[in-house]
């Protein structure tokens, strides 16, 4: 792993220090995969959207989570590539899940307890979806004739969100969802648009009707270029974004990433 943004992300983390890479395997437990193997805990099929879960691209694609083979499979089928899976997702898991799990079990992302990871790092509580109606009602507001919208529009729907329900600004967290939601709906990087239709698809926690994929960091890189031309703020720091600063759960989550950096080879493989 280079140390790009999402890799930022991982080394100045902050996390409750009560979940902070635990040794004990009972510590977190995996609820995906546990009783019928086809349905998460919900009861909804893996690969259908459950609305249950809060974490919009997980909400859409439902991966299974028993291992983080499968997990990283069906994230990749969805839309989201395999390696940039690995930057992003996979430091997270030992935190949450504990080292053993995560090292010797190779269990998934647990996408039915997100809550409270790196709060406003890769996790963020200004979240669209039950304001997603208000948020809609703004994004229609800013549709152009062809049916799309910018990046710079997913930004103030950011903005609209944090502020207006929540109190807070747009968390580093927060902000750098906008690009996997302006990919995966289909938004073009040449023109920095991307159909509405789609987005409030997404929102609704449905597949997109122009579904892109999430191929690169620098098509990421390139969509937040997009918001600032655009005359929007770059994305927020990731200490502002955090309120434990110098805590020692930044140590160890710097500590599962470069754990993560040594099992790379093997990454996908259990």
């Amino acid at each position: 792993m280079r140390l790009s943004l999402f890799h930022l992300i991982t080394v100045v983390a902050v996390l409750p220090l009560s979940n902070a890479l635990a040794d004990d395997p009972s510590a977190s437990c995996p609820r995906g995969g546990a009783g019928d193997k086809k349905k998460n805990p919900n009861g909804v099929p893996y690969g259908t959207p459950d609305p249950k879960i809060k974490c919009a691209l997980f909400r859409v694609l439902n991966p299974r989570t028993d291992t983080y083979k499968n997990f990283r499979e069906d994230v990749d089928k969805g839309g989201l590539d395999a390696d940039l899976i690995d930057e992003i997702g996979w430091p997270m898991i030992p935190v949450q899940q504990g080292k053993k799990k995560a090292l010797k079990e190779g269990v998934g992302l647990d996408t039915q307890d997100l809550d409270g990871y790196v709060d406003g790092i890769l996790s963020h509580k200004d979240l669209m979806w039950p304001h997603r109606k208000k948020v809609a009602e703004l994004l229609k507001g800013k549709q152009a004739a062809d049916g799309t919208v910018s990046a710079g529009d997913l930004y103030e729907a950011k903005k609209f969100t944090a502020k207006t329900f929540y109190d807070m600004d747009v968390t580093f967290g927060s902000y750098n969802e906008i690009p996997l939601i302006f990919l995966k709906c289909g938004g073009n990087t040449d023109t920095g648009r991307v159909p509405l239709k789609s987005v409030l698809e997404f929102f609704d926690g449905k597949p997109p009707s122009t579904e892109g994929r999430i191929n690169s960091m620098k098509d990421i890189k390139k969509v937040k270029a997009t918001i600032v031309k655009e005359g929007k703020p770059k994305s927020p720091s990731l200490l502002r974004s955090s309120k434990d600063k110098w805590g020692l759960a930044k140590f160890a989550y710097a500590k599962a990433v470069l754990v993560g950096k040594m099992q790379k080879m093997v990454l996908g493989k259990k």
